[in-house]
């Protein structure tokens, strides 16, 4: 196995692992609406953030209640209450239902990340998300290099929203 699939492999398992990826997948090719033979993206991962799991306890638990206490009365302002927790109820269903999709790069070379690097990236993933009928959209871009950023990529990554992130000693974080 070659460096770059290796790579992706511990990418891999770190999404998993550490950044609460439920779905993941490797090496998937993705049609644009300009390239028909489609991108090539590394890791595709589908996550639910730590945030989004918290406000979802809250909710439920909110919800709950509010049904549970809503519908015992009568009156219309505590009707209203127990719809207020149905509608929330559904709206977390939706976020389970409905995980934000990742796109993942990974560099394993040797030399820095340069911007057209994350230009590359940032123009593959607007190309998918323009495609009508695609069989998912990117919500959001990553890149994971072994190799540090140029100054100027990460200028134009934090432009573009691409979270850029390093290993380093065998573990991944994010460059701020």
């Amino acid at each position: 196995m070659n460096d770059g699939i290796a790579f992706e492999a511990t990418v891999e398992r770190w999404l998993r692992k550490s950044r609460g990826a439920g779905f993941t997948e490797r090496r998937t090719r993705q049609r644009g609406r300009v390239a028909r033979h489609g991108h090539e993206c590394d890791v595709h991962a589908t996550v639910i953030s730590d945030a989004w799991r918290w406000w979802a306890m809250v909710t439920i638990f909110w919800a709950i209640a509010c049904i549970v206490f809503g519908f015992t009365d009568l009156d219309g302002a505590v009707i209203g209450t127990g719809v207020a927790g149905l509608l929330s109820l559904g709206a977390v269903v939706l976020v389970f239902l409905d995980p934000r999709h990742v796109w993942v790069e990974c560099k394993s070379g040797e030399g820095s990340v340069t911007r057209e690097m994350v230009w590359k990236l940032v123009m593959q993933v607007e190309d998918v998300r323009e495609l009508v009928g695609a069989q998912w959209r990117p919500n959001e871009a990553w890149l994971v290099s072994r190799a540090p950023f140029d100054v100027d990529a990460l200028a134009f990554a934090r432009e573009r929203r691409v979270r850029c992130f390093v290993e380093q000693r065998g573990d991944i974080r994010e460059v701020v």
